[in-house]
């Protein structure tokens, strides 16, 4: 059996607390700062030659009052340099937190140029409350996401595969570690895509007290923040305790309130127009008179008053002329378009050494989360029929297409309540002088568990049965009460409902009748008590547990020659993961207008091992400065797909001038998540025109003529020539598959380090990195399958394609997730990063990252899918860079910029630039983005400490997202740009 992935991560709490002082000084070019994951290091360590440009630009040093932190580093069981040590990192600090005017780390972490397409707050239908993370656009499941070096637990609405980056809280947080170059072998089998590691603000005596706000110049999406952070350590440093806690709230934004988003749009490529898009389901009514008839013969009757086939009521009992597109309904207006949510946190660290080798240590994290997402009111449309026999259908026939929009009801809303628990405690230090070869080996033994329960609230959707009922035949009883029967003009066949409910002598049978419901009545005109049984609240539920065990121990085993030496860290991991999610109780049984969904319920553990060998061989040569080779090696087994082993080699040279070469191989093995493998199928409506449909929106109210292949893939799955549906989404089904395979990669990066010695405090590096993985789990886009079916003709793909045998429309297709045959993607970043002290000037800081992607594509044994400069897979733009600049000045005064670029890609007709002609006639280039943030602030000390006042505006230039047509909603991309446009902010923090 082979062996494989996970985490065994080398993270251990000091043996012995750091001291309180000073902030640290600039580290010099023989400092060698730890890599991305490490233990705690008992001696106050120095940072990094240079910090990698991050999100923000970092905050000047503090001249020491007594009231400064110590950064508290991280160190790991070999020790690698960040940013020009042997692997690609970048650092975000806290400075760089605070000064993005941003309560939430993943407003920040999704602007890093490494970053793409993963979910947050400005994803409003098809969301989920969280924010994630997603490292070189591989998949969020695919970024590690770890707290102080060690697991966070999965969050979300239960059975998750990833971390709700939000649910760890700001203001706990010293500085993010990225580390960009896989990482497998060292840290578990989720970091194909890169590692992201979370440290916390050290130990400290004082109080930190912050508050924030923020809103936009339109006065919405107004965000709130206050936290704090308390510290306290004993005399002899052996006992210290940090606490902190806070509460934000972020008010939502309205998809109607920008320009960009009031409409939902369509367009067409080949002749370059856009049209707006509305619904036929009005709050008015809409009726289509043809429909009206007896078992399906038209009936001839029209509404008195209407001169075309297509009606309304005009409000005053009569009917009048459904004009379009004046009588169309704007169903994107009232949609967020930025979700609102709620947040109480707190964390707390803390330890107690034990003896001389040996500190207790333990670990606090709780968060609870409101949030919401709200779409327009439910549209009824031609859901069921309006029966001949209801006493509120005057036509004398069965009404078979009528559509409304049931603003009785209200918006249909997603309430969302989770709470994340996390502790962590266990035994760390290092080993006494007495063991020989073992002295100065550092340990820990660790338990840490991870829960998040969900909570799953909706509101506004239709009971689809009660619905039927209520449209079915009606009478009025002896009392002239109208009632629901089940056989016209036979009150003994009255529909009565029954529900049991608990009481204190036990459960309880209520009953009580079906209403009638008048969907004919006007706009706003429907009495809330025919809407009381067809409408409901329900809730559902949903957990993600994680139990792990964590044993590792490192340390030097052999000095060399030129003062080189041998290190070594082995450890050991087991870990446990439980998953469940039940849909509110309605929508499981396929009985709600909301998409349908299944319960999901699994679990799975593993057992890890793992070794890294680092061996210095030469250090201070004139000319092999520090010559760096490491080793090392994962074993797995996993209770489901057996075991593994991976394996990575890396290497570091660093000569005269300040040039140093660096790279790394490394093999990974991941097995499917939860979701995929026990995720309960879902329906959703994604955005996409049905290739068979003659009179898609984008066309507008003309028609257009489909390709001899299109027609012919049409034709063969039953659709008639000339089909009319008139649809911007269609039904799919997403979910696990029990038949997945795990999945392997490849991992290689190379790259070169510039120091200049002429300019100090200048850092250059630029990496090659190319990632494959094969047998890749992937969840393919309903434009894609459309593609390959109706346009490439291949079966496999029209196979995933359902239709309903009378209306011949879409139901559904199957999006389950599958093994494709392999993911590649590459590119080159480059960073820069420049510190100077001018004299009486001040202080000045600059720092650049920048991406340049060279390929993405999807393997599918069929064909490659490149999506590189394009949005078939995604947005996936060449070019991605973070500019930032800082100067600080001892009176206190401090400024300074971020300067954000999303380069170009297109988009094509179906969204399939892979097809080459449409690339060539039937394409558009998606605007290239640049957003600009500014920031100034002042410190004023008095005897309480120090004040910190901040003021900046994010988006200055009140830039708009690009358009981007293909996109999911809001006629942009949730994932890559800022929805909500200018904002202000202030930021008052004391130091005590």
């Amino acid at each position: 059996m082979g062996i494989t992935k996970h985490v065994a991560l080398l993270c251990i709490v000091a043996a012995t607390a750091p001291a309180i002082g000073p902030a640290i000084a600039p580290a010099t070019a023989d400092d060698h700062p730890p890599d991305s994951l490490r233990m705690r290091d008992p001696q106050p360590a120095k940072p990094p030659p240079a910090a990698a440009a991050s999100a923000a630009p970092a905050a000047p040093a503090a001249e020491d009052d007594g009231k400064t932190e110590v950064i508290s580093v991280t160190d790991s069981t070999i020790e690698h340099q960040l940013f020009t040590g042997r692997a690609p990192v970048s650092v975000v600090t806290r400075a760089d937190l605070t000064a993005s005017g941003h309560a939430t780390l993943g407003d920040i972490l999704q602007s890093l140029p490494a970053q793409s397409n993963a979910g947050n707050a400005q994803v409003n239908a098809g969301g989920d409350g969280t924010t994630r993370i997603n490292l070189r656009g591989l998949g969020a499941s695919r970024t590690l996401v770890l707290l102080n070096g060690r697991r966070v637990v999965a969050g979300g609405p239960g059975a998750d595969a990833a971390v709700d980056i939000n649910a760890i809280p700001l203001a706990a947080i010293e500085r993010v570690e990225i580390m960009k170059d896989g990482a497998s072998v060292r840290y578990g089998a989720d970091a194909v895509g890169g590692v992201v590691n979370v440290i916390t603000r050290p130990q400290f005596n004082g109080t930190d007290v912050s508050l924030l706000t923020s809103t936009s110049q339109r006065g919405d999406g107004t965000e709130y923040d206050a936290s704090f952070v308390t510290g306290i350590a004993t005399d002899n440093k052996r006992t210290y305790l940090v606490v902190s806690g806070g509460y934000q709230h972020h008010d939502p934004v309205f998809a109607g309130d920008r320009g960009f988003s009031a409409y939902q749009n369509s367009y067409d490529f080949t002749t370059k127009t856009a049209t707006q898009n509305a619904s036929l389901a009005t709050p008015g009514g809409r009726l289509d008179a043809s429909s009206i008839g007896i078992g399906g013969v038209p009936s001839g009757v029209h509404p008195p008053g209407c001169g075309s086939s297509v009606c309304k009521p005009d409000g005053n009992g009569a009917w009048t002329d459904f004009v379009e597109p004046r009588d169309l309904y704007n169903d994107a207006a009232e949609n967020y378009l930025y979700t609102p949510s709620t947040r109480y946190n707190v964390f707390a660290s803390g330890g107690n050494r034990l003896n001389d080798n040996t500190t207790l240590f333990a670990e606090l994290l709780y968060q609870h989360r409101n949030s919401d997402r709200e779409l327009s009111p439910v549209p009824f449309t031609a859901d069921t029929p309006i029966s001949k026999d209801s006493i509120y259908n005057p036509f004398g026939g069965d009404i078979l297409d009528y559509r409304r929009r049931i603003t009785e009801a209200g918006p249909r809303q997603y309430l969302d309540t989770v709470t994340t628990s996390r502790l962590v405690v266990g035994l760390a230090g290092d080993t006494p002088a007495s063991l020989g070869i073992l002295k100065d080996w550092k340990y820990e033994v660790s338990y840490n568990y991870g829960d998040t329960d969900s909570l799953l609230g909706t509101t506004g959707e239709l009971n689809r049965p009660r619905l039927a009922d209520a449209l079915g035949p009606s009478m009025l009883n002896g009392d002239g009460v109208p009632i629901c029967v089940r056989t016209p003009g036979d009150a003994s066949t009255e529909i009565i409902y029954h529900q049991i409910i608990p009481t204190g002598l036990g459960p309880k049978t209520v009953n009580y009748p079906c209403i009638p419901l008048n969907l004919l009545a006007a706009a706003g005109a429907i009495p809330r008590d025919q809407l009381k049984n067809i409408t409901f609240d329900d809730a559902g539920s949903g957990s993600d547990s994680q139990r792990t065990l964590l044993a590792t121990a490192s340390g030097p085993i052999a000095e060399l020659p030129h003062h080189g030496n041998i290190s070594l860290a082995l450890g050991g991991d087991y870990l446990h993961e439980i998953g469940q999610q039940a849909p509110p109780s309605v929508a499981s049984v396929g009985s709600s207008t909301d998409n349908p969904a299944r319960a999901t319920d699994g679990r799975f553990h593993l057992f890890e091992g793992f070794g890294e060998l680092q061996i210095v061989p030469i250090t201070g040569d004139p000319i092999a400065q520090r010559v760096e080779l490491d080793l090392g090696a994962r074993a797995l087994v996993h209770s489901r797909f057996g075991s593994s082993l991976t394996y990575e080699a890396g290497g570091l040279f660093r000569t005269v001038d300040g040039l140093a070469a660096r790279a790394t191989y490394a093999t990974a093995f991941r097995a499917p998540t939860l979701p995929d493998i026990f995720g309960g199928q879902i329906e959703l409506s994604p955005a996409a025109e049905d290739p068979c449909d003659t009179r898609p929106p984008s066309v507008g109210e003309a028609s257009r003529a489909l390709t001899p292949a299109v027609q012919a893939q049409c034709t063969a799955q039953g659709v008639p020539v000339g089909s009319k549906f008139n649809t911007s989404q269609q039904l799919s089904v997403i979910g696990g598959n029990p038949d997945l395979k795990p999945e392997t990669a490849a991992t290689t990066t190379i790259g070169v380090v510039f120091e200049p010695p002429q300019v100090d405090g200048l850092a250059v590096t630029a990496d090659y990195w190319h990632i494959t993985i094969d047998n890749a789990i992937e969840e393919l886009g309903v434009q894609t399958i459309f593609a390959n079916c109706y346009d490439r003709g291949i079966q496999s793909y029209c196979d995933q394609i359902h239709r309903d045998p009378v209306s011949h429309r879409i139901d559904p297709v199957d999006q389950l997730l599958q093994n494709v045959t392999r993911t590649t993607t590459s590119g080159i970043d480059v960073a820069l990063a420049y510190d100077a002290r001018l004299a009486e000037l001040g202080r000045i800081h600059a720092g650049l990252e920048g991406q340049y992607l060279l390929r993405y594509d999807l393997d599918t044994s069929l064909q490659v899918i490149h999506g590189a400069g394009f949005y078939d897979l995604g947005a996936y733009p060449r070019v991605k860079a973070n500019l930032s600049g800082r100067w600080s000045h001892p009176s206190g005064a401090s400024g300074g910029f971020i300067l954000r670029f999303v380069g170009t890609y297109k988009e094509c007709a179906a969204n399939d630039c892979n097809d080459g002609d449409n690339l060539a006639v039937a394409s558009r280039d998606v605007d290239r983005y640049v957003k600009l943030d500014l920031y100034g602030g002042y410190d004023f000390r008095s005897g309480l400490g120090k004040t910190t006042l901040q003021l900046g505006v994010n988006n200055v230039f009140d830039t708009t997202p690009p358009i981007v047509y293909n996109a999911a909603a809001a006629n942009s991309d949730a994932a890559t740009y800022d929805f909500i446009g200018r904002m202000v902010y202030v930021r008052l923090s004391q130091l005590f």
